[in-house]
Order: structure tokens, then sequence, then C-alpha cells
């Protein structure tokens, strides 16, 4: 099977406003081929156990989550996107860490709504984002019964089984940097991506909607 290269656009930068700062961002997008990405899905489905609110809470959380072999099936490509925010503007504070994130969250949320509202064929592509899925305000899963959105429900990745710090490493050449009372990360950053069989189309659109949106 011929892999698709990464296009010349790859990378996307900008300054993003906030009412006390001016945030320096970067997104960057990378094509992999779906069958190279690293997963344990006992092991993150262990550290969500132990380190997430929502574990057992949400069908797109594990343990009820589908592995990333299962969602991946019939996909042969994933469109990685990183929202990257850099952090030697901000205060060395774990409120601007904090800040930084949400930022990051929101930006890739948008991007990908648009990605999947304006899909022509909704069966073409599958969302893997960052965090739980946010489609309900309360998971259906609290009352017992089944999956509202079961087609447009989009797990994480780690929700999936991928080590996402191997991705990073695979699609950007970059590792996931954390905060410590001593060591302030350089950068703060989300990944997400998209199980899709044209992957030259998806980034393009995913180019567009940044260009258009977030470069004045």
């Amino acid at each position: 099977m011929e892999m698709h290269k990464s296009s010349v656009k790859t990378e996307i930068k900008f300054i993003h406003n906030t009412p006390k700062n001016k945030l320096q961002i970067n997104s960057r997008i990378s094509i992999l081929l779906s069958s190279v990405v690293v997963t344990n899905y006992e092991k993150c489905s262990k550290l969500c156990e132990i380190g997430c609110k929502n574990y057992n809470l949400k069908y797109s959380c594990p343990p009820l989550s589908p592995s990333f072999q299962k969602i991946s099936a019939g996909f042969n490509y994933i469109v990685v996107n990183s929202v990257i925010v850099q952090m030697n503007t901000l205060r060395k504070q774990y409120n601007s860490v904090r800040i930084a994130n949400a930022v990051s969250k929101s930006i890739q949320k948008k991007v990908f709504d648009n990605l999947r509202d304006n899909s022509s064929n909704k069966e073409e592509i599958k969302i893997l984002a960052n965090g739980s899925c946010r489609l309900c305000k309360t998971c259906n899963l609290k009352k017992d019964v089944g999956c509202k959105y079961p087609n447009k429900m989009s797990p994480s990745l780690e929700a999936t089984g991928v080590d996402v710090n191997s991705l990073m490493r695979t699609a950007f050449g970059l590792e996931l940097q954390w905060y410590s009372k001593r060591l302030f990360p350089n950068y703060q950053c989300v990944v997400g991506g998209v199980l899709t069989n044209d992957p030259n189309k998806i980034q393009t659109e995913l180019y567009n909607y940044y260009s258009l949106f977030y470069i004045s």
C-alpha cells in the first residue's frame, strides 16, 4: 500500500488572544498509517481508572470505550493533529498550564466539530478527540441506557489504548511535557486524530479551517 505523504502545509502558527494573554500557538498535522500506531489498551485503561473521574461513567471512556484496533478497522490512515501552546510568555504556574490546556482543547474541538458537521459521508471518518466525549451533558451510561449518538461518539486517543507520547514522537518528533513544581513545560499540547481512507483530503480540510479562522 502506498503511503500518503504529508503535504508541505502541515504547520499553522497563529496568536490566540485571551483577556489577559496572547498565546503563541501552532497546529501540526501529520498523516500516518493506522497500522503503525502503538497501543496498549490494558495499560491505558488502568491509568484512566487510577487518574480519571470519568472512568466507567461514559461510553467513550474505559473500560467501555472501543480499542484502537476495533475503532480503526476499515481505516488505513490516521491524520494526527496537535494544537501546541508555547508557554514562554506565560507565568510559570499551574494555572497557566490549565489556561493553555483549556484553550487548545477548545480550538481543536471547533476544528473537529466542523470536520464532522461538514462531512458529506458520515461514515468516511472517525474522530478520536482529546478528553472524554462531550456530545451529551450527561452520558446515557449514568441513566443505564444506550449511547444516544453511537456513530458520533468521539473517544480520546488514550481511551482506545493509543500510546499518545509514542504517537507524538512518530507524527511530529516531539515529546509530551508535564507541569511540575520543579519543571515548567516549554509547551502544552492536545492531540487528536481522524481515521480515514482519504488522508490528503482530511489534512487539507483541517489546514483550511485553521487558516480561515485563526490566521489574520
